[in-house]
Formats: structure tokens, C-alpha cells, sequence
């Protein structure tokens, strides 16, 4: 896996791509709609391709990321908000992130990226339990957005057992913002190096 860094973080180049947690466990893979509902009802953890597009990597629901197993490789960690944040302010802040770090293709809805950083950020949409712009098996469009799942800090206290923030990179703006998320959506992972 490539690795690249910004400013005193290093980051995967690509989303997560693995089927099984950090302890060799596998994780089941959705290949219909109706396995990837009620594996979300279920609070499983499971994971799909965005339209059976291996090179974009895997899409996982909640219950993937935060399993006690472990979803990152060895020596990686799943970002949290603040890492992402740091990020973000590393590279000029967030109403130009989404520019500076989606990729150059012509994919985007409106606003692409010049990919300053080679994170290429593609607009491969996520995988939707409800939401109502989606076709039959419950993908959003390509080119109009893409989410990562935050992690939640050690610390963290849930008081909301059906959400949790994502990073939205919008093919409307050249902005990114923290938007929140129904867990049992489909969305990417992005890795950052344990320092």
C-alpha cells in the first residue's frame, strides 16, 4: 500500500481495502441489498464494492469500524474527527480541503480537485440504508459525493446509538465538511500511520 505524507501525519494514498479484522477474523461481505439491511439492522459488521468496483476499495458499515477486532492494518489506525481536522488545517482549511485533496479526474459532479497531495479522493457515493437519491441496491450517484467514516476517540461517549460523523467531500463545492451518518450505511476508510 502507498503511503504519503502531510505535514507530520502519513497517510494511506488509497481507501481501506481488507476483508478481514486485524485478527484474521473475515468480515462477511454484503453481495445483495437485502444482506446489507439487515446486516445493519442486525448492528453486523459487513462490507461491499461501490457497484463492484474493486479499485476504489471496500465500503464498510459502523459495525465494521468499530469492532473490537480491529478493521485497520498493523501499524495504522482509523482517523478520528481530529485527525482529520488537523489535516484539513495542515493543507489551508476545510473550505479548500475538498479541492486540494479529491482527484483530477472530470468524475465530479462540479467542483473536482487538483489533488495537490496525491490523496486522490474519488466520487464513488456510498451505500445507503434510506437515503432517497439511490438506485435498486442502494448506491448513491457516482460524482456528486463521497463519505469516510470517522473513528471515535478513546475517550468517546456515545449518546447516539443510530449515527456517527463521516467526512463529506461534496462534487458541489470545494469545501469538506463532518456531516452525520446513519451506521448502516456503506461509506470508505481512509488509514493514518501509528507515530
Amino acid at each position: 500500500m502507498t503511503e504519503i505524507k502531510i505535514g507530520t501525519q502519513i497517510w494511506m494514498s488509497e481507501n481501506l481495502n481488507v476483508d478481514c479484522f486485524s485478527n484474521g477474523d473475515p468480515i462477511p461481505e454484503a453481495k445483495t441489498k437485502e444482506v446489507w439491511i439487515e446486516s445493519g439492522k442486525r448492528k453486523e459488521p459487513v462490507w461491499c464494492l461501490y457497484k463492484n468496483t474493486e479499485f476504489l476499495g471496500k465500503l464498510y458499515n459502523w459495525y465494521a469500524i468499530s469492532d473490537a477486532r480491529g478493521l485497520a492494518p498493523d501499524g495504522w489506525l482509523l482517523p478520528t474527527r481530529n485527525d482529520w481536522e488537523t489535516l484539513f488545517e495542515y493543507i489551508g482549511g476545510t473550505k479548500l480541503a475538498g479541492k486540494k485533496l479529491k482527484n483530477n479526474s472530470s468524475s465530479w459532479e462540479e467542483f473536482g480537485g487538483d489533488d495537490d497531495f496525491n490523496f486522490s479522493v474519488f466520487p464513488a457515493g456510498f451505500r445507503s440504508c434510506d437515503f432517497p437519491i439511490k438506485d435498486s441496491e442502494g448506491y448513491t450517484p457516482y460524482g456528486w459525493w463521497v463519505h469516510y467514516w470517522v473513528n471515535k476517540p478513546l475517550d468517546y461517549v456515545e449518546d447516539n446509538y443510530d449515527e456517527f460523523y463521516s467526512i463529506l467531500f461534496d462534487g458541489c463545492t470545494d469545501s469538506v465538511r463532518v456531516h452525520v451518518s446513519d451506521k448502516k450505511n456503506g461509506m470508505f476508510v481512509r488509514c493514518l500511520k501509528k507515530l
